[in-house]
């Protein structure tokens, strides 16, 4: 687990750094979940999701909106989790949550070692304006 905790938290270092670097002012987030086509990777993608969670909001570097209230947002306004990645809707999930940025991760293999990407787009132009991965 530690080993785990001090790859995620370099992984979410490196996305802040450059977040800082292109944003001015508070920082509201999402993360939605992480992709994986691997069925033997999905309960540690849903582990990694919740110790990023555990990470950003120990670091006090920005705000989340909470995984449920963000399911419950979708659901009102007829959209899934699943479409949250459609280029189309980012603008509406902006509005809808008041977040500025959705993290978009994957993992996946690379080799026999398991990779961690991360994107954040800025919900608002949908740039890209961070990217990291670690190797796990």
């Amino acid at each position: 687990e530690s080993y785990l905790r001090l790859r995620m938290d370099n992984l979410w270092a490196q996305i802040n750094k450059q977040i800082v670097e292109v944003t001015d002012g508070a920082t509201v987030g999402l993360i939605p979940i992480f992709e994986t086509t691997k069925p033997e990777l999905k309960n540690f993608a849903s582990y990694l999701q919740n110790l990023s969670i555990d990470l950003i909001v120990e670091s006090n570097q920005m705000a989340l909106v909470e995984r449920e209230r963000l399911e419950e947002i979708l659901s009102e306004h007829g959209l899934s989790m699943a479409g949250i990645i459609d280029d189309g809707t980012y603008g509406e999930i902006g509005k809808l949550t008041k977040a500025d940025i959705v993290f978009l991760g994957s993992i996946d293999y690379a080799g026999i070692d398991r990779v961690v990407m991360v994107r954040g787009v800025r919900l608002e132009d949908s740039r890209i304006i961070a990217a990291a991965r670690v190797r796990i």
